[in-house]
């Protein structure tokens, strides 16, 4: 992620620098398309993160898994209602639920990542922000777009390889380069 975030901030200097040769009209144009992925100050850095709590409003049953009712609040915007399967709720042995826990917690690293590297244009409810709610999200409501997500079952089973065996079909590519003007 680092090594992309590098590219990336070099790609974007890359096009900072080609829009000096446009008209004047052109390059204001683009300038504020591009600084939806900018900070005001334009130095292609993520803006700063507003100020985000969680509140813990109370518990309840979702989909046989015990959960606590949390709102997340952004400033002092609500942006979405979560329901956490802690340990105790989770239904499920303390390997599991350590695993589980471990894999959310490398989600919410790599979302926050992507949400850095999108800046503004990231949109949507980021789960990175309920980083310090230990447990596993069974239901989210993002309340600034009513989008809703839940777990609606949970099997024990073996997996098939074959989804896991996809990247090797995978190759690299180069970024295309910009064309010079």
């Amino acid at each position: 992620m680092g090594a992309m975030r590098e590219e990336i901030a070099a790609q974007m200097e890359a096009m900072r620098a080609q829009l000096q040769h446009l008209p004047e009209d052109q390059r204001r144009m683009m300038e504020q398309r591009m600084g939806a992925m900018m900070d005001a100050a334009g130095n292609g850095q993520p803006a700063a993160k507003p100020d985000i709590k969680t509140v813990k409003k109370g518990s309840r049953e979702v989909n046989g898994f015990k959960c606590n009712d949390y709102q997340v609040i952004e400033g002092k915007t609500p942006v979405a209602d979560v329901c956490i399967a802690e340990k105790a709720g989770a239904g499920m042995s303390g390997d599991d639920f350590a695993t589980l826990s471990a894999m959310m917690a490398f989600m919410r690293s790599m979302a926050q990542q992507a949400s850095e590297m999108a800046g503004p244009m990231a949109g949507g409810f980021d789960s990175s922000m309920m980083a310090d709610i230990e447990g596993f999200p069974v239901e989210i409501k993002d309340t600034r777009s009513g989008e809703q997500y839940g777990v609606a079952s949970v099997a024990n089973g073996k997996l098939s390889d074959a989804p896991f065996s996809e990247y090797k079909k995978l190759r690299k590519d180069e970024m295309p380069a910009l064309p010079d003007r």
